[in-house]
């Protein structure tokens, strides 16, 4: 049975790719917009003797940036085709939480950058003729991602105030 399996399947393959239109490659990238806001940062208050005045919950977004994508497919026929893609977020600084305190503000900021596969069925109305309309339906994939943390903290905070800067665990 599997070496039946190992002979026919290089030879369906083949037909195939007789039968199919053609391969491509393309490269892109862009800039994306900050739409996914999900809550986790904060402006904390404090008073004169670093004491908790307030705390105010705010959004925080990270997911702007510039997308770098690499993606590679096959159209089976006129209409319908497959593709493959890569792609790489290069996420911008985002403020996240501020600390107020004596008129001074220190900020967290956060940074994410993400590698995701993305999976696709394409459909198109013609590639023969000179406008065709074109869709992609797919999957995102995250392969993994890291987002870094960067604390700007005035000088003049002491040493009580610098204790509301540390992460929370």
């Amino acid at each position: 049975m599997n070496n039946k399996f190992i002979i026919l399947l290089p030879i369906f393959l083949i037909s195939l790719s007789c039968l199919g239109q053609h391969a491509y490659f393309q490269v892109g990238g862009g800039y994306t917009f900050p739409t996914s806001a999900g809550q986790g940062g904060e402006i904390v208050t404090l008073g004169p003797n670093g004491n908790l005045l307030n705390i105010k919950n705010t959004r925080s977004e990270l997911g702007a940036g510039v997308p770098l994508t690499v993606r590679a497919g096959y159209m089976i026929n006129n209409f319908v085709g497959a593709d493959l893609g890569f792609n790489y977020l290069i996420g911008e600084q985002r403020v996240v939480s501020q600390i107020l305190a004596n008129s001074e503000m220190a900020n967290v900021s956060g940074q994410t950058r993400q590698a995701r596969l993305n999976p696709a069925i394409v459909f198109s109305t013609n590639r023969d003729l000179d406008l065709s309309a074109y869709s992609r339906v797919g999957l995102v994939l995250p392969l993994g991602g890291v987002t870094t943390v960067k604390y700007d903290i005035p000088g003049t905070f002491t040493t009580n105030e610098r204790k509301h800067c540390r992460p929370k665990r």
